[in-house]
């Protein structure tokens, strides 16, 4: 299991507008297998399928419950491994995000040739 627990205020009250841009150790941990908990910050919400890849916490009582669930052997459910690869494969893979990306660099280089 990872746990990412990022946070917009650190320990000495400083304030973070951008703490955690990605997440790639949720990607990463979860291309192999690894069900993970987060924080909900930044974009990584956006990459864990909530209950089924991992969980996503705004407290830290909230992380102690799902602490409590992976000690008592009540999470990760059953198959957890093997969708948290399908998940990232399916939405985040070379394969997915590729062509998408080689769009974008297309279409900016364009635009920057008919600007001269």
């Amino acid at each position: 299991m990872t746990i990412l627990a990022s946070t917009y205020v650190d320990c000495c009250g400083n304030t973070y507008d951008k703490p955690e841009l990605m997440g790639f150790r949720l990607l990463e941990s979860m291309a192999i297998g690894t069900p993970v908990l987060c924080s909900r910050v930044g974009a990584m919400p956006e990459l864990v399928q909530n209950g089924e890849t991992g969980h996503v916490f705004d407290s830290d009582s909230e992380l102690a419950e799902y602490l409590g669930k992976v000690i008592n052997g009540a999470w990760p459910i059953e198959g957890a491994a093997e969708e948290s690869v399908r998940h990232v494969q399916r939405n985040f893979s070379l394969q997915a995000v590729g062509p998408k990306l080689a769009d974008l660099y297309e279409t900016t280089y364009e635009a920057s040739r008919r600007r001269g």
